[in-house]
């Protein structure tokens, strides 16, 4: 009596088919999650600029805090999510602190000129415009 082996799979290819459903699998829900975080931070820029816009119109310290906030979790969502791409950014980190430091340097003038009661419509949004052109650049 013969045996046909036609349909055996070797448990190697089992394996194999297996590996790269597991790996298709991955990439789907990274893909996935990479477009919903993109999508998030950009609700993030257009949530700012409201609230920029806000801070022209009211000029008090109540939304200065607000829009403080909204920035510090944005930049704080933003690292995490170029961390979660596992870029190697060796050279691009140094410009990415730097950009960093601006936008705190400039949200603490912004401050300051609330506090020193320095109402002018026109610096005010001149810097809320510098910031929001700052995290726009870091979101590209």
């Amino acid at each position: 009596m013969k045996v046909q082996n036609s349909n055996i799979k070797t448990s190697s290819s089992l394996v194999q088919n297996r590996n790269d459903i597991s790996e298709k699998f991955s990439g789907n829900l990274n893909d996935a999650y990479r477009s919903r975080t993109r999508e998030d931070l950009q609700n993030y820029i257009n949530e700012i600029k409201k609230k920029g816009n806000r801070l022209v119109v009211t000029k008090n310290y109540i939304d200065v805090i607000s829009y403080k906030k909204l920035i510090t979790k944005y930049l704080k969502d933003i690292v995490d999510y170029t961390y979660s791409l596992n870029k190697n950014t060796s050279f691009w980190e140094s410009q990415y602190f730097t950009t960093v430091e601006t936008i705190n340097q400039k949200l603490d003038d912004l401050t300051r000129n609330i506090m020193d009661e320095q109402k002018e419509n026109i610096d005010m949004a001149s810097t809320i415009d510098n910031i929001q052109g700052l995290l726009v650049d870091i979101y590209k």
